[in-house]
């Protein structure tokens, strides 16, 4: 595991005594911790991205994400939104499985809905409440999926308590004062203080004082990149900001003592396998993107999981970095032993293929290629049929255990 920037000096999750135990699956994709904090009961907390970054870019151009039409209302916006989410992946990088008894996710609807409006352009009074309406529907149908998944995931019956920012924003709003008060004048009009506010003690305070948790502590389980971005001046963070993070670091010494951040790889995509599926032609280098950036119709799908008998540029299943059922199955089952351990069945016998073939030569080649993607159909397949399996009962909000 590596550290993700000098800024944050996470403890680095090589042994069971630097990760929290309540942690439980969400260990097999963690990528830092800061530690087991103060003593006592903790409660898990995280929030869900309503829009993501690879839909908004589109909307900011005047475009509807899945259709290419020119905006030219709000209710274009809306019905793309009713249409397209949520997506998986919000639904995954929301939060992350634990063993605490209670999980809080915040939806902040009134903010993505002034976002939405500033992005489409369409910012008068009527099509704002139009957002908000429609921002605080996507979040109440995203409560299920995300129960869905996190039963999926821990292992047992989970039901979130979801925190809906328009609910408590006068609360919000002062204690971004309090806050203030802490760090600078300047957060006041900083546009993410709210977000800001949510990586600090006080959002903890705010959720027990509102009856949303019971517990002295929290736990916030979340997408590595979010706990970055607070913590590191390359991210754009204003310096009073992360200087007040260094003094008063997560779970350490310092007023957010009691409140432990543990960030988890996001969902990833393979650009290649993006490309691909959009028809469009791609030219050089086909790197790995965080799901959010790219756009809900490239997101991981359904279908991409029964695709486990080739990749997009091969009629093997080979690489199995390129394969769609292998890089879903190990976003939507590394909660699973059997799982896991038959992902790594499945490397070394990629392994073996590549290794036997570097000295073969003509027809052997295509005689070792079809030996071996034989003996990696069943596995390819099984994962195949339980990641479509989970992936039908998170986004239909069933509940599954592994």
């Amino acid at each position: 595991m590596r550290r993700l920037q000098d800024e944050w000096e996470c403890t680095v999750p090589n042994s069971a005594s630097s990760v929290p135990a309540e942690v439980g699956a969400c260990r097999y994709r963690l990528v830092g911790s800061t530690g087991k904090g103060v003593p006592g009961t903790y409660a898990t907390i995280g929030g869900m991205c309503l829009v993501y970054t690879g839909d908004l870019e589109s909307i900011r151009k005047g475009v509807v994400p899945d259709t290419g039409e020119r905006i030219t209302s709000a209710r274009q916006v809306v019905g793309w939104v009713y249409r397209a989410l949520p997506r998986v992946d919000q639904i995954i990088d929301s939060v992350g499985p634990s063993g605490n008894a209670t999980t809080a996710v915040v939806f902040e609807d009134n903010m993505f809905a002034q976002l939405l409006a500033g992005a489409s352009g369409f910012d008068d009074s009527a099509s704002v409440l139009l957002f908000e309406e429609t921002m605080r529907g996507m979040g109440e149908s995203s409560v299920p999926k995300i129960n869905a998944w996190l039963s999926a995931s821990a292992g047992r019956d989970v039901r979130i308590k979801p925190v809906y920012t328009s609910d408590i924003w006068p609360q919000i709003k002062a204690q971004v004062r309090d806050l203030a008060k802490e760090t600078s004048a300047e957060l006041l009009s900083r546009r993410q203080a709210p977000v800001d506010l949510m990586y600090t003690s006080r959002w903890g305070e705010l959720l027990r004082g509102e009856g949303y948790i019971e517990e002295p502590n929290v736990m916030c389980i979340e997408p590595f990149r979010h706990f970055q971005e607070r913590a590191s001046q390359q991210t754009g963070t204003p310096p009073y900001l992360t200087g007040y993070f260094r003094r008063n670091p997560w779970g350490g010494e310092g007023t957010n003592s009691n409140f432990v951040a543990v960030g988890y790889m996001p969902m990833l995509r393979s650009v290649a396998a993006e490309v691909e599926k959009a028809k469009i032609k791609s030219g050089g280098t086909t790197p790995t993107k965080f799901s959010r950036y790219l756009p809900a119709q490239l997101a991981l799908s359904e279908s991409d999981l029964m695709e486990w008998q080739k990749t997009p540029d091969s009629d093997s299943p080979f690489p199995l970095r390129r394969n769609p059922a292998f890089r879903g199955s190990i976003e939507l089952l590394y909660a699973s032993q059997e799982a896991r351990s038959l992902v790594f069945e499945l490397m070394d016998i990629e392994r073996a293929y590549r290794e036997e073939k570097k000295s073969a030569k003509g027809a052997e080649k295509t005689s070792i290629r079809e030996r071996y993607s034989q003996e990696a159909s069943a596995g390819l397949e099984w994962l195949s049929g339980k990641a479509t399996e989970v992936y039908k009962k998170v986004m239909g909000g069933g509940y599954e255990r592994y």
